[in-house]
């Protein structure tokens, strides 16, 4: 769920995959801090 909602935020950024990955990398920082 949490992870869809940011890829959606990352939509715009889905043009290079590397800044996609990084993206959801910090999504994922998020929820563990």
């Amino acid at each position: 769920g949490w992870l869809m909602g940011c890829r959606r935020l990352a939509r715009d950024y889905e043009l290079l995959p590397e800044t996609s990955e990084t993206f959801i990398y910090l999504a994922m920082i998020r929820i563990m801090v």
